[in-house]
């Protein structure tokens, strides 16, 4: 009986010992990434763009610059492939800083909603189209906010929180717990 005990035991040992080994080596493999330095914001550093993978391109639109004096509506385009930046048409006024930030790209276009620029949130949805470089206001969102977080699903783009100040991030609020829907195909 202790025969088969010592062999049963040896048996869930190994089981184990190769389950933490897979586990570990995947966890190794997962551990070797890198970063690489590529080429800088260009025409000038910015902060709270609102940014979008679109095909093999990376739109940066809007943000707060410094260099540049304030909120600006410049659209940025890096190339992946070439590691390259270049300008797009200017985006809709007011400029403004800390759009909804998470997932705001669908069906090749990037949407920029709410912001803040230096007095106001703002309620404002903007598209832009990276092939036609060109943008559209769309149906504004019902409540004005700044730093909201975005998900696109199917064809809707949910914009969720944020906050109605437009001093930044952690600035007292008043924060909100507001979800809302905005229809692509309707653009409601």
């Amino acid at each position: 009986m202790l025969n088969h005990f010592c062999k049963g035991r040896k048996w869930f040992l190994v089981i184990v010992a190769g389950a933490l080994g897979t586990f570990s080596a995947a966890q190794a493999g997962y551990a070797q990434g890198t970063w690489t330095t590529l080429a800088p914001v260009s025409p000038s550093p910015t902060e709270g763009m609102t940014v979008g993978g679109v095909g093999q391109v990376i739109v940066g639109a809007y943000g707060f610059s410094s260099s540049l004096g304030g909120n600006t509506n410049q659209t940025r385009l890096y190339n992946i492939s070439t590691d390259s930046w270049s300008t797009g048409a200017a985006a809709p006024l007011p400029g403004r800083a800390d759009a909804a930030s998470g997932d705001t790209t669908h069906g090749g276009f990037l949407y920029v909603i709410g912001g803040g620029n230096s007095s106001v949130a703002l309620s404002d949805l903007e598209r832009y189209d990276p092939v036609l470089d060109a943008w559209i206001t769309l149906a504004p969102m019902p409540t004005a906010r700044a730093g909201a977080a975005a998900a696109v699903i199917d064809d809707g783009i949910f914009a969720i929180g944020g906050r109605q100040s437009t001093s930044g991030p952690c600035s007292g609020g008043p924060y909100l717990e507001t979800v809302e829907k905005y229809d692509i195909d309707t653009d409601t």
